[in-house]
């Protein structure tokens, strides 16, 4: 029983980085994906303008 525990705690250990990553990498990329939005916007706003 005390080998299924360790293993269960390493799997829980292991699951909690993997999760940590994945948040890391969806932050990461919501970045770049806030700065075009407001780059679109901005265009849009100019060609309504001359419009």
């Amino acid at each position: 029983m005390s080998a299924l525990a360790q293993r269960s705690g390493s799997a829980t250990k292991e699951i909690r980085e993997l999760i940590s990553r994945a948040v890391e990498r969806v932050g990461s990329g919501a970045e770049p994906v806030e700065r075009t939005g407001g780059s679109s916007q901005e265009a849009r706003g100019k060609v309504a303008r001359v419009a």
